[in-house]
């Protein structure tokens, strides 16, 4: 790829500046920047994208980022998830959408440029609080390390788009319009796909009907808008569907979704592996369509404050081989001191200070295996849409207070005349010492007491794992979904654990008092007289 210098540049000190300033708006802060410093980014960085090929051409290793990070430790290839923990140092990121705070996570996390390469997919602005700051920052490292960083066009790098979605605003708040006018020049020259070692095809969208071979793609002119239709415009905007064969309309409006089908043809046809996009919310940052041919990563997470989706990092090492990692979701906002939320803490003012009712996201215990279950199931009723999986994933979210253990007595009772089929408690099976002779069983549990699974295995049965059960049974077929008794679990929620047993912190019940201090039944009239 062609090596750009900073001759005809800004100066370095102000773009080092302009970065320190940016790297240092912690906290959900507004940077201070003047306009002429945001027109010369501008300026600066349009002239590097018409400098650079509208398909750029990038060499791995590359990283694409998404949001909230952590390692993976573990591998779902039957679930067509291939992951890797090999050191990379190239990434590639989806979406940002102004989530300021989630970029410098990403950047705390993979490396500040140069140390690492990156490769964002468009889609830096609109709805996120801080979108000046957001492609500030993106437009002063793609000036200092041209050939580090790398920038495609989104579909919301489009004035009849940003102008709708809170980019148009910021700007006419904090500036001018005419600034905003000058992004849109400098947005109308990015390039719109990228091609990893002639192997990967990125870019914001998707497939179009129109392109046969990636020299369209060079050919588009720049500097343009968007169009309401053709190649550019499905670049930019169309969707994969697993609902569909060949090419349909989209629900959003405007261009196409295209099926599985198309996604092989075209990387057959141009010999390619892969292809990798952004544009859709996907819950854990990234999503495989048509056998693991396609990808999507999205890295704004818990997007527009609605989704409680992470975000996710692609990083593709000089092999070629494919790893990701996740960004949870994180509460950025800050209360200000002195505020009433600050002088009633843990009160909702909003509800008339009644505690809200919030659904559960994730389980409270720190057990790795049962947070791989978790992330299992996730997937599964992401895929299946079953709702056997869904309660699944539910009951694993609830904490061990509310699981009451289901004992073999019961389970035997339950699972009579149900031959063949597997006994499902999301919870621990125990012994029960009444039952003289145990019947063949199939029994999937998260924890069974050593006799239990000794009297269950001894008579012929199996005592399974919820990974076996996702193998043999994903989407629930043939299973008998149990729990422990109900009342319990209710006398546990309502009173606490009973006093003395281990975590319990509930008071031992104590007889009133009586008269004692005046509190049982008032103060009563005296059954003395006077004299």
């Amino acid at each position: 790829m062609m090596m750009m210098t900073m001759e005809g540049m800004m100066d370095k000190g102000v773009l080092d500046d302009i970065i320190r300033r940016l790297l240092e708006g912690k906290g959900g802060k507004q940077v201070q920047l003047s306009e002429a410093e945001i027109r010369q980014l501008c300026v600066n960085a349009r002239q590097i994208f018409l400098a650079q090929p509208n398909l750029l051409e990038v060499r791995a290793p590359v990283r694409i980022c998404g949001n909230r990070i952590f390692p993976m430790l573990c591998s779902l290839d039957q679930f067509g998830i291939c992951l890797s923990d090999r050191d990379v140092s190239r990434r590639l990121t989806g979406d940002i959408h102004g989530q300021y705070q989630d970029l410098l996570r990403v950047f705390e996390y993979g490396g500040y440029p140069p140390s690492a390469n990156y490769l964002f997919l468009g889609d830096y602005v609109d709805r996120g609080k801080q979108s000046l700051e957001t492609i500030c920052l993106l437009l002063a490292y793609k000036i200092k390390y041209p050939d580090k960083v790398f920038l495609l066009r989104g579909n919301h790098e489009d004035a009849k788009i940003n102008r709708i979605y809170g980019f148009y605003d910021e700007c006419k708040r904090r500036f001018n319009v005419r600034l905003w006018k000058i992004f849109t020049e400098c947005f109308n020259c990015l390039p719109v796909a990228a091609l990893i070692d002639g192997k990967i095809l990125c870019m914001h969208g998707g497939l179009s009907p129109e392109l046969e071979n990636l020299d369209q793609i060079k050919e588009i002119s720049r500097p343009t808008d968007i169009p309401d239709n053709g190649l550019l415009c499905d670049l930019l905007w169309s969707d994969p569907d697993a609902r569909v064969e060949g090419w349909a309309e989209s629900d959003r409006g405007v261009s196409c979704t295209f099926g599985a089908d198309r996604v092989i043809d075209f990387l057959d046809k141009n010999e390619l592996d892969l292809v990798c996009r952004g544009h859709q919310v996907v819950e854990d940052g990234y999503e495989f369509f048509a056998k693991r041919r396609l990808v999507t990563i999205f890295s704004a997470p818990n997007y527009g404050g609605e989704f409680d989706n992470a975000g996710a990092l692609l990083s593709v090492d000089e092999a070629l081989v494919c790893s990701f990692e996740i960004l949870k979701p994180v509460d950025h906002k800050a209360s200000p001191s002195g505020s009433k939320s600050n002088l009633k803490k843990g009160i909702d003012l909003v509800a008339g200070g009644k505690s809200k009712k919030t659904k559960r996201t994730a389980p409270k215990s720190d057990d790795i295996y049962l947070k791989l279950l978790v992330k299992l199931y996730r997937f599964l009723v992401r895929r299946t849409g079953s709702k056997f999986n869904a309660v699944i994933l539910k009951r694993l979210f609830m904490s061990k207070v509310n699981k009451a253990p289901l004992s073999l007595s019961r389970l035997i009772k339950y699972m009579q005349g149900k031959d063949n089929k597997i006994a499902v408690v999301v919870g621990t099976v125990t012994d029960d010492i009444r039952v003289y002779e145990v019947p063949q069983l199939k029994v999937t549990a998260l924890r069974f007491t050593e006799t239990a699974r000794a009297r269950i295995e001894k008579a012929g049965g199996e005592c399974l794992t919820f990974d076996q059960l996702a193998l043999r049974a994903p989407l629930g077929q043939n299973v008998v979904l149990l729990r422990g008794p109900k009342n319990s679990r209710e006398a546990v929620k309502h009173f606490g654990p009973a006093p003395g047993v281990p975590h319990s912190h509930t008071k031992p019940y104590v007889r009133s008092k009586g008269r004692k201090f005046e509190k049982a039944r008032g103060k009563r009239n005296s059954k003395g007289f006077r004299v």
